[in-house]
């Protein structure tokens, strides 16, 4: 008989030392036996409200399970979720019985697999209609998929932790896209000099998926009836006196229905309400509307509304939405805004595609008609803008576009030869020629341009 857990973490700290109590919940095909401690419904969220939960599934021995609760701990999100943790063959099971006796946002249900495949990990993701977004490793993909009428989330990252699962996580990401879902694809390096890296990496893309999920409610979930309530008050009868606990409920309950309360504010003539909902976006997707509008205040006449809005635009960026990566690339390269924001916008751009550099940038599909699928046009575009800043009349924009343009360089550890994949970055040493003479770095840029154009095609001059 399989079992799993279902975990909480609660943090107690002070300057001197930080300490992590963790508590279980044994659960069963039987059904669950619970541990005292989790015998109540007590709420676990800092505002007394109901917690998302991380279906984590699971075949390698616990460790994945440490390295969300490491994750959650370091995105100091250890409070506002549970998770489950369980053999994808309990998983239905656990579900029903962790929504039946704790107090679960229906609207913030996830689900992360390591170590089963591409297989196993989209019968996770088909095997129930109430996830909101998956985050799957893949280690394997040799075995056959077929996603005909399986009930993909809307939201999928799918990260290749090594060449062999790559063809078939590429095109399962190909094929999902093209029913729609919003997919994040990524890939591991490997290689001795890389695997260096690799653990650092790691837990960065961990930490990325779980700031990710805290952005995300499920759309197909109607928001509670109290939580509907207070949103009419807020843009109603208190509307004139907003708190900062309320811009905090609005951001809470988060989505395209919250998203009314912050378009109006961002739309306000108040710099505290536009400030108060500019800082709510880094945090929470509200929809398409509040995004139509994020993408117009990078020109704001509040400064400090000017850079949240840079950094809710670069945060979206970061989970490949297109419309925020143009945005941004328009934004740096825009001689009417202040030299001190567009060097923001580089430094944020750089950092939105950090994750991707170099293997996620552009994806050639394995489907034998060797079709170029741009899963992530967003980051050749980005590579492309900061080609074009190196040569910038501004010192600021030339630093912040070389500190950009460095993440694809060989690492300075090993060599080509350790890492095949090391083919997509370029040499170190003419990395170093960006310091040298006029001539000299004109001859870099122009080396630069040229290995960029023929490593990903679609940042070519000639691609649209």
């Amino acid at each position: 008989m399989q079992s799993s857990r279902l975990w909480t973490l609660f943090i107690f700290g002070s300057a001197v030392a930080t300490v992590v109590l963790i508590f279980f919940l044994d659960l069963t095909p039987d059904g669950p036996r619970e541990r005292p401690l989790l015998a109540d419904r007590r709420p676990g969220t800092p505002d007394g409200s109901a917690r998302g939960l991380i279906i984590l599934v699971a075949g390698d021995e616990g460790r994945a399970a440490r390295s969300l609760q490491e994750s959650l701990v370091r995105t100091k999100a250890e409070r506002h979720f549970a998770v489950v943790e369980t053999a994808w063959t309990n998983m239905l099971v656990e579900l029903s019985a962790a929504l039946d006796r704790h107090s679960i946002d229906r609207r913030r249900i996830f689900l992360m697999t390591r170590s089963v495949g591409l297989g196993g990990a989209i019968d996770c993701m088909a095997s129930t209609g109430v996830i909101a977004a998956a985050h799957c490793w893949i280690d394997s993909g040799d075995e056959p998929v077929n996603l005909e009428g399986a009930v993909v989330p809307g939201n999928v990252t799918l990260v290749a932790e090594n060449a062999s699962a790559a063809p078939a996580a590429k095109s399962a990401a190909v094929s999902m896209a093209a029913r729609g879902t919003h997919v994040v694809y990524r890939e591991m390096e490997e290689g001795d000099g890389a695997e260096i890296h690799r653990e650092q990496r790691q837990r960065d893309v961990i930490d990325d998926a779980v700031v990710w999920f805290t952005t995300l409610r499920n759309e197909s979930v109607a928001v509670p009836h109290d939580d509907s309530r207070l949103l009419q008050e807020i843009m109603g009868e208190r509307w004139a006196g907003l708190t900062r606990e309320d811009f905090d409920h609005v951001a809470r309950i988060g989505g395209p229905v919250a998203g009314e309360v912050i378009l109006k504010a961002l739309g306000s003539d108040s710099d505290k309400y536009r400030i108060a909902a500019s800082a709510r976006c880094k945090g929470t997707w509200f929809g398409q509307k509040v995004l139509d509008k994020l993408v117009g205040l990078p020109a704001d006449p509040n400064e400090i509304v000017r850079l949240q809005a840079i950094d809710s635009l670069a945060i979206l960026a970061r989970w490949h939405n297109t419309q925020a990566q143009e945005a941004l690339c328009r934004a740096a390269l825009d001689a009417e805004m202040p030299d001190k924001d567009r060097a923001t916008v580089v430094r944020e751009l750089a950092e939105s595609v950090r994750l991707d550099v170099p293997l996620g940038i552009a994806v050639r599909a394995s489907d034998g008609a060797d079709q170029l699928a741009c899963l992530n046009p967003g980051g050749a575009w980005a590579l492309r803008t900061f080609l074009g800043l190196l040569a910038s009349d501004v010192p600021a924009l030339r630093r912040a576009a070389e500190g950009a343009i460095w993440m694809w360089k060989v690492p300075d550890v090993g060599g080509e030869e350790l890492a095949p994949t090391w083919r997509k970055r370029y040499p170190d040493e003419l990395y170093e020629s960006l310091s040298g003479g006029p001539e000299e770095r004109r001859k870099a840029i122009l080396d630069l341009k040229t290995w960029a154009a023929e490593t990903y095609p679609a940042i070519s001059p000639d691609a649209p």
